[in-house]
C-alpha cells in the first residue's frame, strides 16, 4: 500500500515527467526558433555581447535568455533538449518558490494544491514545449516575491536574493516587470498585511493599519531603496552589451534609421513604446484581450479561478494580499498595453495557483457555490478528455493506437478517482473528500491531454515545419553546401543545419547566382519571381508547409488540410551573367501558387508510418 504522501510526490512527478516530455522535441516557429539560432550564433562566435540575427544586428529581447541557451549548447551541444532545459530549470524553480510561498504562509494543503494547478496550466505546459522568455519569467517573478515577502521579518539580505530574481527577469523581458512587484507589495502594504511586520522602533504611537500611513510607514526602511540600487546594479551587464553594440555605434542603422540608442530602447520604446503603440514595435490590442485569452490559457482551472477572483472582490473574501497585487496589476497592465500576445500571462501563473489554491481550500460550505463549481469541472473534465480523441481521429489516419490507449488510460484513472477507488490516496490533500475527487479527477484529465499533446499531437505537427524537415535533409544529402534563406524566412533551418546558413536578399542572390548555382530554401512565389528574372530553378525537393504555431480549424480537418498546407523548396538557382544580356527587368511580385489545391497535382498527407510525405513526389 501506496502512503498518502508518497501518492502525493508521485501525483507531481508525474505532472513534471509531462512537461519536460517534449524537451527534445523539435524547436517551434518562429520566436522559438528564432531565439534559439540567436543563441546559436552567439555560441559560435564565442560572443556573449552582441545579438545578431537575419545575418545583421538585432535589438528586440534582452540577453539573460540567450546567455543561458549558449551556456546550455557549451554544456550539452547544439540541440533541442540544450536550448529547452534551461527554460525549464527555471520553470521547476517557479514550482519550488510556489510550494514554498504558499508553504510558509498560507499551510501544506494550500501548498499542495497550488503547486498541482501550477504544473497543469495549459499556457505553461505549452511554453515549455514552444520555449521563449515565459518559463524563465515564471522562476524570477515568483522568486523575487517570496525573498522580498521575507524580507519584511527576516534579515534585511533577503533583499538581496530578491533583487538579483527581480533583475534577472528584467534581462529577460524588459524594465516592465518592475511594476507588478512594486505594484503588488504597496497593495499588500496597503492592505495593511505588512504593518505588523514593521519593527516597533519605527513608530511612533500605535501601528497604522492600512491605507497610505501603512505605505508611508515601510517606505521609510532602507531595504526597500537598497534594493531598487541593488536591482539596477544587477542589470548593469545588459547596459554594457547595449551600449557597446548600439550606443557605441550610432553609424549602425536599426529599424531603417540611425543613432539608435540601445539603453534607450531598453527602458523606453522596448516596453512603453508598445504599451503607447509609438515605438518601432507595435500591435493592436483591446482592452478584453486577456480576459477571454485566460479562460484557455489557464485551462482546467480558469472557471475557478474566476470564481476565486469573483468571491474575493464582490464578497470580500480574503486572499492573499501580495499574489493579488502582483498578478491583478500584471492583467490590467496587459490589458491595457496595444501590443498583445497569450503568453505575456504566464509569468503570473504561480501566483494565480497560490490565489485559487487558497481559495478553494478555504472556501466555506456553500452548497450552491460548490455545486456550480463541481459541475463547471466535470464539463471542462470531459473537454480534456473527447479534445484528445477528436484530434486523434483527425490526424491519426487510423496508426498510432497507442495514443488510444494513453487516452482510455487516463479516462479510467478519472473514472475510478469518481467513483472512489482512488480515495485512500486523497487523503494527503486534507480537502472534503468531494473536493479532493473533483480536484484529482481534473489534474488526471489535464496530465492525460498533455501527455498526449507532447508525446503525439506536436511531433505529428511538426513534420510540416518544412525549415526543420530542409535542414535533415541537407544533413543527409548535401552538408557542407552553403544555403540561402530568401523571404520567407526559416528560423527552424538556420538552427537545425548543419550547412552554413546565409539570409540573402533578392538582388545580392541574383549577383551571386550569377558567378555559380546557389542552394535556396523558400517559397514557390520566391521562385517565380527568380524565373521573371531569367533565372533557372532546378528543384532540389519539395517540403509540405503549415505555420504550426498559429493553428487553424480547417487544418485539422482532413478534407480541408490541403486547402491550408502549402510548400517550400530546396532549389539551384542560376542567373544569366553579364555576357549573357541584362537580367530582365520586373519588380518583384509575389503570385498565388497552389500547387496543392488542384487536381492531380501533389498534395501532402501525413504518412502513419513517419515524416511527411507528398503524395506524387
Amino acid at each position: 500500500m501506496i502512503a498518502p504522501k508518497n501518492i502525493f510526490r508521485l501525483l507531481v512527478l508525474l505532472g513534471v515527467l509531462v512537461n519536460i516530455s517534449a524537451i527534445s522535441a523539435d524547436i517551434m516557429e518562429p520566436d522559438g526558433a528564432l531565439y534559439a539560432s540567436i543563441a546559436k550564433g552567439m555560441y559560435n562566435r564565442g560572443d556573449l555581447v552582441n545579438l545578431f540575427a537575419h545575418g545583421t544586428d538585432w535589438l528586440d529581447k534582452p540577453h539573460f535568455p540567450f546567455w543561458m541557451a549558449a551556456f546550455s549548447y557549451a554544456l550539452f551541444g547544439l540541440s533541442s533538449f540544450a536550448y529547452k532545459l534551461p527554460a525549464l530549470v527555471f520553470w521547476g524553480i517557479g514550482g519550488w518558490y510556489c510550494w514554498e510561498y504558499a508553504l510558509r504562509w498560507h499551510g501544506r494543503t494550500v501548498a499542495q494544491v497550488a503547486l498541482l494547478v501550477y504544473l497543469t496550466a495549459l499556457h505553461l505546459v505549452i511554453s515549455n514545449n514552444d520555449v521563449r522568455a515565459e518559463p524563465y519569467l515564471t522562476g524570477m517573478l515568483m522568486g523575487a516575491v517570496y525573498h522580498y515577502r521575507k524580507a519584511m521579518t527576516q534579515q534585511w539580505t533577503e533583499v538581496i536574493a530578491g533583487s538579483a530574481w527581480l533583475a534577472a527577469a528584467i534581462m529577460t523581458k524588459g524594465i516592465f516587470v518592475l511594476i507588478p512587484v512594486i505594484a503588488g507589495l504597496l497593495w499588500f502594504w496597503w492592505k495593511g498585511a505588512g504593518n505588523s511586520l514593521i519593527p516597533d522602533a519605527l513608530h511612533t504611537g500605535e501601528p497604522p493599519s492600512d491605507g497610505w500611513q501603512g505605505m508611508v510607514h515601510q517606505l521609510r526602511r532602507r531595504r526597500w531603496w537598497i534594493g531598487l540600487l541593488l536591482v539596477f546594479i544587477f542589470i548593469l551587464p545588459e547596459l554594457y552589451c547595449l551600449w557597446v553594440q548600439f550606443d557605441a555605434h550610432p553609424d549602425k542603422e536599426v529599424f531603417g534609421r540611425q543613432g539608435v540608442s540601445g539603453i534607450q530602447f531598453f527602458f523606453w520604446d522596448s516596453q512603453w513604446g508598445r504599451f503607447f503603440n509609438n515605438g518601432p514595435i507595435r500591435g493592436q490590442g483591446e482592452p478584453f484581450f486577456y480576459l477571454h485569452t485566460l479562460l484557455w490559457a489557464f485551462l482546467p482551472w480558469s472557471v475557478w479561478l474566476y470564481l476565486a477572483l469573483g468571491q474575493s472582490i464582490f464578497k470580500q473574501r480574503s486572499l492573499d494580499a501580495l499574489c493579488a497585487g502582483v498578478s491583478i496589476s500584471a492583467f490590467l497592465l496587459f490589458s491595457l498595453s496595444r501590443f498583445q500576445l497569450s503568453h505575456y500571462l504566464n509569468m503570473v501563473f504561480p501566483f494565480f495557483a497560490v490565489l485559487l489554491a487558497q481559495w478553494l481550500v478555504g472556501m466555506a460550505d456553500n452548497a450552491r457555490v460548490w455545486r456550480f463549481a463541481a459541475r463547471a469541472q466535470v464539463l471542462v473534465i470531459l473537454v480534456l478528455l473527447l479534445a484528445c480523441a477528436v484530434i486523434w481521429g483527425l490526424l491519426s489516419g487510423g496508426g498510432y493506437w497507442w495514443v488510444l490507449g494513453w487516452v482510455l488510460l487516463g479516462g479510467g484513472l478519472v473514472w475510478l478517482c469518481f467513483r472512489g477507488f482512488l480515495d485512500s490516496g486523497l487523503s494527503a490533500i486534507h480537502l472534503p473528500l468531494e473536493r479532493s475527487r473533483v480536484l484529482l479527477s481534473t489534474y488526471l484529465a489535464a496530465l492525460t491531454l498533455y501527455g498526449f499533446l507532447n508525446m503525439f499531437f506536436y511531433p505529428v505537427l511538426l513534420r510540416y515545419q518544412a525549415g526543420t524537415q530542409a535542414a535533415f535533409w541537407l544533413a543527409a544529402n548535401q552538408p557542407d553546401e552553403p544555403v540561402h534563406l530568401v523571404e520567407p524566412v526559416s528560423y527552424s533551418l538556420d538552427f537545425y543545419a548543419t550547412n552554413t546558413v546565409y539570409y540573402t536578399g533578392f538582388e545580392s542572390l541574383i549577383i551571386q547566382a550569377r558567378q555559380k548555382p546557389q542552394l535556396v530554401f523558400s517559397s514557390p512565389e520566391t521562385f517565380d519571381s527568380l524565373q521573371d528574372r531569367r533565372c533557372r530553378v532546378k528543384v532540389e525537393k519539395r517540403f509540405a508547409f503549415f505555420p504550426v504555431s498559429r493553428l487553424q480549424m480547417g487544418f485539422l480537418l482532413p478534407s480541408s488540410r490541403p486547402e491550408y498546407v502549402q510548400e517550400r523548396w530546396l532549389a539551384w538557382v542560376s542567373a544569366p551573367s553579364f555576357f549573357q544580356g541584362p537580367v530582365a527587368v520586373a519588380s518583384f511580385q509575389t503570385r498565388f501558387y497552389a500547387p496543392l489545391h488542384t487536381t492531380g497535382e501533389a498534395k501532402p498527407s501525413l504518412d502513419p508510418t513517419g515524416g511527411v510525405k507528398i503524395s506524387g513526389q
